[in-house]
């Protein structure tokens, strides 16, 4: 799983360019910066996906963090794709799983016909 690393950087009076803070996690995304005059002010928004149901570490330097809203995903709103990746190949389906990744399934065994 690729690790995402944003760090914020603020410009002082004397235009001297320093870091605040760095954040790391597995798939997260900023989703809005509100602008401070105090880096005690500063306030940034981000979206973390933990995909099928294991845990993840969310690491912060220089600032805190709180939750404002969880919940657990349904399945996503991609439309799946059915098709033979080689000729000859049985199908497989492709699907699109959390934090935007492709789950790819094929059928085992052989199909059954069933009377419904």
């Amino acid at each position: 799983m690729n690790i995402v690393r944003t760090t914020t950087w603020q410009a002082d009076d004397t235009g001297e360019i320093r870091v605040i803070d760095t954040m790391e996690a597995p798939s997260f995304e900023v989703l809005s910066v509100q602008p401070a005059q105090q880096v005690e002010d500063l306030c940034i928004l981000v979206c973390v996906e933990v995909p099928r149901r294991t845990s993840t570490q969310f690491h912060l330097r220089g600032m805190s963090a709180k939750a404002v809203y969880s919940k657990l995903k349904g399945n996503p709103l991609g439309t799946p794709v059915i098709g033979k990746l080689t000729p000859g190949a049985p199908s497989t389906i492709v699907v699109e799983g959390a934090s935007k990744t492709m789950e790819a399934f094929q059928p085992q065994g052989k199909p059954v016909p069933e009377t419904i």
